[in-house]
C-alpha cells in the first residue's frame, strides 16, 4: 500500500476523460504472422493474401482511408490485382502493420483508430464497453480557411459581411504593421511566410482602421470612405478593402469563430446573399454529405467518404480534407482511490521536478520587467512585446519570427547530489537485474530540489491496470504514467471533443476555474487565437465555457461585453510573478486555454504570451527526470506507491545494436544477445519521431518494422508495456496480451489512457496594483534633472566601492546634488547603480567630469571596468505613486547612508556582527520606523510566515532577541559600535521612514502598506548585502524570528 505521510498538492476532479484504441488488444496477434525480410522479393501472391488478411475487417479499411489517403488508395491498387514489385508490397504489408498495431494498442486520439469517452469518480465502479461509437466529421480546417481566404477578399462577398479591425495590429512609423502573416492559401509550411505583414498608413487606411474598430457591414464601411474620399478613382475603395481583407489587417465574419459548433454552416450561413459565387451550392452538398458520413457506423462508412472527400477536392485539392473524431461506447466509473493514487503521483512529481520556477525564458522575462518596469506597474501589453518601446517579446518566440532574441541556451545547472542518489538506485537495480526501483516518501524528499510550486491545475495521463473492476476498487492496481505526462491546464485535453461528450466536459472547465484556484480578484478569461497555420483551428475550435474570452487575430465583436479586447490588456509584476490585467475592469485576468495546441510553433507571440503567463511564478511541471542519466543505454522503471512514474527504457543506439542493415539472420542473432544482455521483454513500445506503437519481439513481422524504424530513426528508444505482472498479487490477467482486464469490450480487453483533471489551491496574492503607464511617460532622460550611471566592476569589490570610494564622489558633487542613492545589480554582469537629485539649476550633465574622474581612479585602482549613463524610470507604482515618490527617494538616501557607515565600520573592523543578523537588526529598526505606532516590529510576524529556514536561524535568532531585549526596539542602534556618521543616518532613516509612512497614509497610494514595507526591506538587504535571495529569507526569518521571541516575551509578562 503506498505511503500516506506526504500532503497531497492536489485535488482530482471527479471527471475524467478515457481514451481508447478501436480494436481490443487481442488484434496484436493479426499482425504476428509476417514474411522475413529475405523473402520480400519472392512471393508477392503470398504478400497480397497477408495484405488482404489484414485489412478483412471494414472498420480497420475506413480507418486507414480516414488516416492516410495514399496508402488507402495503394492498399486498393494492390488488392485490386495492379501489378506491384514484391518490396513494394512489403512496404504496403508493413505500413498497414503499423496502422492495425495503432489500433489495438495506442489510446491517442487519431480519426477512427482511436477516441474518448467520458469518465467519473465514485463509489459505483462499473466499466461497459459497446460497438456503436459516434463518428464527428466536419471539415479540415485547413481545406476550409482556404476556401474563405479566397472568398473573403471579393467585393461581392465582403460587402455582405461584418468587418473589423485586427486589434493585433501596430502602428510603426508611417506603416500599419500585422505581426503574423495570413496562411495565404491555407497551405501549412514548416515556418510562417514572412515575419509580418505591413501596408502604408495613409490617410484612408487610418479611416478604415479608424471605422472598423467595432465590428461594421462591409457595404456601410464602403460607402463611409467613398463619402470621406470623393476624389478617390472609381473602384479604388472596394480594392484597397479587398487587400486589408487579404493581409488580415481587416477580418471578416466570414471566418468561422472559436466557438462555433459548425464551422460549414457558418460559412454557408454567411454566404446566404452572395447569390454569384458558384461554389456556394456545392458546398451546401458537401454538409449534407458531411452529416450523412457521420451518422454511419464506422466499417459502414466507406463508399460515403469516397465520395464526399472526391467533392471536396474539387473545390480545394489537400490531402486532408475531413477532420474525424470518434466518441467511444463506454460507460465508465472508476472508483475514488484511483483519483487519490492520482493526487498522491501528481504531487510526487511536483515536488520532484527539477529546474527553476517556471519556464527559464519566462523567469528571465520577468526578472527584466521588473528591473524595467518595478513591481505594480502596468504596461499595456503591445507595448511590452514590441521591442522599439518595450521589453520585446520573450527568448525563444518565433511566431512571427524575428521578434524577440534567440532561445535562451539551456542553463540548467545539475543537481549533482540528485544524480549521485539516482545513480546509486539505478546502479542497484542494475547489479540485481532488477526492472523496478521503488520510490518511498524519504526518497521523494530528497529528490525533491526546494518547496513544491504546484500549478493551479494540471492533466495527468496513465493507464490504469488491473485484473478486474473488482481488484481495482478494493486497491489492487496500477497507475503506468505515460511519457507525455500531461497538460498544465485542466480540460485542455477535453476541449476538442467537447462537441462529441456534452456536458461532461464544461464541468472540467467550471471546476478549473473556480475562484478557489485563482489569483485573489482574479477573472478567468478564455483564451482563443488563430493559429501560425491553418489546421491548427482543427485544434482550438473549443466551446465559450467561460464569460469573458480574449480572441488574438480572430473575428471578434470589441462592443461584446464578453469580449476582453488586446488594447484593454496589459502586463504587470510583483516579486514572485507576472500577471495579466485588464485596464478598464481594473482587474486581474486569468487566461485560460481549453486546447491542446503547440503554443511554441503554431500561437502567434501575443497569444503565447498570454497563455504561458498563467505559468509565472509556478514550479516546472515535467515527466519523471533522469537528469544525467537520461543518456544510459537502460534506465529502470520508477514506481511510488501504486505509481509507475517511468516505465523501463533501452535505448537503440548504435554502439548497443548490430547494424541494421546486415544480413537479417546476422542482425537477428545479434538482436537476440542484445536482449537476452538486457532482459528485454517480448511486449515493448516503439517510440520514434514522437509516434509510439507496440511491437511482439517473438514475431519475425514485428522485429522487421523494429529494424526498419532503427535504419530511419537511429534514436528511437524501446519502453516497457504496462504490464499487471507488476501488481500486487502478480497475477496475470491471461497469456500477458491484455493488461487492462478490467475494460473489457466484444471483441476482447482494451487498452486505456486516463486524463486526470486536477486542481489545486492558489499560492499567488492579490496583483499588486492597476495603474497604467505607458512607456516614456514618468521617466526620466539623460541631461535632466536626475543623473543614473552604471558602474560597472566584480562584486568582491563593491562593498570597497561603497565604504571607501564613495564618500570621495558625494564632497565633489556637495552643492550640486539634494539626494542620491544606490543599488546593487547584474545585467547580468554586476554594477553599483547610482542614482543622483541634482539641485535647483543644475543639469545632470554638468556633474558627469566628477564622475568620470572619480571612474578614473576607480580604473586605475583596477576597482571598476566602465559606466554606463541611463535613463531613470522611477517606480511609482511600487511606491505609492507620483506624490509619494519623493518621500520614497527620500528613504533610499537615508537607507544607503545608513548602510554606507555600515559597511565602512566593517570594513574597519569596528563591526563585527555577521552581515545576515546586522540586516535582520536594521529590519526591526526600519520596519519600527515605518509603523511608529507602537507596534514596534510585529508587523513582520504577518508579513512573512514562518518558512523553512526558521528553524535552520536558532541560534543567532537568540542572538538577535538577546540584543533587542537588552536595549529595546526603540535603542537598537546602541546594539551597534556607534559613530557620528552610523548615528546621524541611522536617525535620518527613521524619520525619513516616518515622514514616508504618513505621506502614503495622506495619499491616493497605488501600493499596500505592506507591500511597500517588503520593497523597503528588500531593497536593504540589496544595498548591504547584494543579490542573494536565500541570504534575504534567511535573514528575514532571522528577523521574524527574534521580533516573535521579544513580543511573545512581553505578552507574558502583562
Amino acid at each position: 500500500m503506498p505511503s500516506h505521510s506526504a500532503r497531497s498538492l492536489y485535488t482530482c476532479l471527479d471527471t475524467a476523460l478515457i481514451r481508447l484504441p478501436v480494436l481490443p488488444r487481442d488484434h496484436i496477434r493479426r499482425t504476428r504472422p509476417g514474411i522475413n525480410a529475405d523473402d520480400m522479393t519472392d512471393d508477392a501472391a503470398a504478400m497480397r493474401r497477408r495484405l488482404a488478411d489484414l485489412v478483412a475487417d471494414p472498420v480497420v479499411r475506413e480507418a486507414i482511408a480516414v488516416s492516410s489517403r495514399a496508402l488507402a488508395e495503394q492498399v486498393d491498387e494492390a488488392l485490386a490485382g495492379r501489378e506491384i514489385p514484391p518490396n513494394r508490397l512489403g512496404d504496403l504489408v508493413n505500413a498497414v502493420t503499423r496502422y492495425l498495431l495503432r489500433m489495438a494498442t495506442r489510446p491517442t486520439p487519431f480519426g477512427l483508430m482511436a477516441g474518448v469517452a467520458p469518465a467519473r469518480f465514485g463509489d459505483d465502479a462499473t466499466a461497459w464497453l459497446g460497438t456503436r461509437h459516434r463518428k464527428s466529421a466536419r471539415p479540415d480546417m485547413g481545406w476550409l480557411l482556404s476556401l474563405v481566404n479566397r472568398w473573403e477578399c471579393l467585393p461581392e462577398v465582403w460587402r455582405h459581411l461584418d468587418i473589423v479591425a485586427n486589434d493585433l495590429c501596430v502602428r510603426r512609423g508611417d506603416r500599419i504593421v500585422l505581426p503574423l502573416p495570413p496562411f495565404a492559401d491555407g497551405t501549412d509550411h514548416t515556418a510562417p511566410m514572412a515575419a509580418e505583414v505591413s501596408v502604408r498608413h495613409t490617410p484612408v487606411v487610418k479611416a478604415a482602421l479608424r471605422m472598423a474598430a467595432v465590428r461594421i457591414p462591409g457595404d456601410r464601411l464602403t460607402a463611409a470612405l467613398e463619402r470621406l474620399f470623393p476624389h478617390a478613382a472609381p473602384g479604388a475603395v472596394p480594392r484597397l478593402i479587398g487587400q486589408l481583407v487579404a493581409k488580415e489587417i481587416l477580418l471578416t465574419s466570414l471566418r468561422p469563430p472559436a466557438d462555433t459548433p459548425d464551422p460549414l454552416a457558418h460559412v454557408l450561413e454567411r454566404l446566404r446573399h452572395a447569390e454569384d459565387l458558384p461554389e456556394r451550392d456545392v458546398l451546401a452538398a458537401i454538409h449534407r454529405d458531411l452529416r450523412a458520413y457521420a451518422a454511419a457506423e464506422p466499417g459502414a462508412g466507406l463508399p460515403k467518404w469516397n465520395a464526399l472527400t472526391a467533392t471536396m477536392r474539387s473545390l480545394a485539392p489537400r490531402d486532408q480534407v475531413v477532420q474525424v473524431d470518434l466518441a467511444m461506447d463506454a460507460h465508465v466509473t472508476l472508483p475514488q482511490c484511483v483519483a487519490e493514487e492520482a493526487e498522491r503521483a501528481a504531487s510526487a512529481l511536483t515536488r520532484m521536478a527539477t529546474g527553476p520556477d517556471a519556464p527559464e525564458y519566462l523567469r528571465r522575462y520577468h526578472l527584466d520587467f521588473l528591473e524595467r518596469y518595478g513591481a505594480g506597474r502596468l504596461v499595456p501589453i503591445k507595448d511590452l512585446l514590441d521591442p522599439a518601446v518595450g521589453l520585446g517579446t520573450p527568448a525563444g518566440y518565433q511566431v512571427p519570427p524575428g521578434a524577440g532574441p534567440a532561445a535562451l541556451a539551456r542553463e540548467q545547472a545539475r543537481d549533482n547530489d540528485r544524480d549521485r542518489l539516482l545513480a546509486a538506485l539505478v546502479m542497484d537495480a542494475v547489479r540485481r537485474r532488477a526492472r523496478e526501483i521503488v520510490l518511498d516518501d524519504a526518497t521523494v524528499a530528497a529528490l525533491s530540489p526546494g518547496p513544491p510550486k504546484p500549478l493551479p491545475s494540471l492533466e495527468l495521463y496513465g493507464t490504469v491496470v488491473a485484473g478486474s473492476m473488482r481488484e481495482m476498487a478494493a486497491g489492487n492496481f496500477r497507475l503506468w504514467l505515460t511519457s507525455d505526462t500531461g497538460s498544465g491546464q485542466a480540460g485542455a485535453t477535453a476541449g476538442r471533443f467537447a462537441r462529441l461528450l456534452g456536458e461532461e466536459t464544461a464541468v472540467l472547465a467550471v471546476a478549473a476555474t473556480d475562484p478557489g484556484r485563482l489569483p485573489p480578484g482574479a477573472l478567468a478569461a478564455q483564451l482563443s487565437y488563430r493559429g501560425a497555420f491553418a489546421r491548427t483551428a482543427n485544434l482550438t475550435q473549443v466551446p465559450q465555457w467561460l464569460g469573458h474570452r480574449i480572441s488574438v487575430g480572430e473575428f471578434a465583436d470589441p462592443a461584446d461585453p464578453r469580449t476582453i479586447g488586446i488594447d484593454d490588456l496589459a502586463v504587470g509584476a510583483d516579486e514572485t510573478r507576472l500577471y495579466l490585467a485588464s485596464i478598464s475592469k481594473g482587474r486581474e485576468i486569468a487566461p485560460i486555454c481549453f486546447f491542446m495546441a503547440n503554443s511554441r510553433t503554431q500561437a502567434p507571440n501575443l497569444a503565447r504570451f498570454i497563455q504561458e503567463i498563467a505559468w509565472s511564478g509556478t514550479g516546472p511541471w515535467t515527466a519523471w527526470d533522469w537528469g544525467a542519466l537520461s543518456s544510459l543505454p537502460f534506465t529502470p522503471r520508477v514506481r511510488h506507491g501504486r505509481t509507475v512514474l517511468a516505465e523501463a527504457r533501452w535505448s537503440l543506439d548504435a554502439a548497443s545494436l548490430p547494424d541494421a542493415r546486415a544480413p537479417e539472420k546476422d542482425w537477428r542473432r545479434g538482436f537476440d544477445q542484445w536482449r537476452d544482455d538486457w532482459a528485454v521483454p517480448d511486449a515493448v513500445r516503439l517510440s520514434s519521431g514522437g509516434r509510439e506503437i507496440e511491437l511482439d519481439l517473438s514475431s519475425p513481422a514485428h522485429t522487421l518494422l523494429l529494424r526498419e524504424e532503427i535504419i530511419k530513426r537511429p534514436d528511437s528508444i524501446l519502453r516497457e508495456v504496462p504490464d499487471d505482472g507488476t501488481l500486487p498479487s502478480g497475477r496475470r490477467t491471461g497469456d500477458g496480451v491484455s493488461p487492462s482486464g478490467w475494460l473489457i469490450g466484444p471483441g476482447g480487453a482494451h487498452v486505456n489512457e486516463v486524463v486526470f483533471a486536477l486542481t489545486s489551491p492558489t499560492r499567488h496574492k492579490r496583483a499588486a496594483g492597476f495603474a497604467v503607464r505607458r512607456p516614456g511617460t514618468g521617466d526620466h532622460l539623460p541631461g535632466g534633472q536626475w543623473l543614473y550611471a552604471k558602474v560597472y566592476g566584480a562584486e568582491r569589490d563593491h562593498d570597497h566601492i561603497l565604504g571607501e570610494r564613495i564618500p570621495a564622489l558625494l564632497a565633489g558633487l556637495e552643492g550640486n546634488v539634494t539626494r542620491w542613492f544606490f543599488i546593487r545589480y547584474r545585467d547580468p554582469e554586476p554594477h553599483l547603480r547610482l542614482r543622483f537629485r541634482c539641485a535647483p539649476g543644475v543639469q545632470s550633465g554638468e556633474l558627469l567630469p566628477v564622475l568620470a574622474a572619480w571612474l578614473n581612479e576607480l580604473r586605475e585602482a583596477r576597482l571598476a571596468r566602465g559606466l554606463a549613463i541611463d535613463t531613470y524610470d522611477p517606480e511609482l507604482e511600487r511606491y505609492g505613486g507620483t506624490e509619494a515618490m519623493a518621500a520614497a527617494e527620500a528613504v533610499f538616501c537615508a537607507d544607503s547612508s545608513v548602510v554606507i557607515a555600515q559597511l565602512r565600520a566593517r570594513n574597519a573592523g569596528r563591526l563585527t556582527l555577521d552581515r545576515r543578523s546586522l540586516a535582520a537588526l536594521n529590519y526591526l529598526d526600519i520596519v519600527r520606523a515605518f509603523h511608529p505606532k507602537g507596534e514596534g516590529a510585529e508587523p513582520l510576524l504577518g508579513l512573512y510566515p514562518r518558512g523553512e529556514f526558521h528553524d535552520r536561524t536558532r541560534r543567532e535568532r537568540d542572538a538577535l532577541t538577546r540584543l533587542v531585549t537588552a536595549h529595546g526596539p526603540e535603542d537598537l542602534l546602541s546594539a551597534l559600535p556607534v559613530g557620528d556618521a552610523l548615528a546621524t543616518a541611522w536617525h535620518a532613516r527613521a524619520e525619513a521612514l516616518r515622514r514616508y509612512a504618513e505621506e502614503l497614509g495622506g495619499s491616493e497610494a497605488e501600493s499596500t502598506p505592506d507591500d511597500v514595507l517588503a520593497s523597503l526591506l528588500h531593497m536593504h538587504h540589496n544595498r548591504l548585502a547584494g543579490i542573494d535571495r536565500a541570504g534575504e529569507r534567511i535573514s528575514l526569518a532571522i528577523a521574524r524570528g527574534a521580533a516573535e521571541a521579544y513580543h511573545s516575551r512581553l505578552r507574558a509578562l502583562r
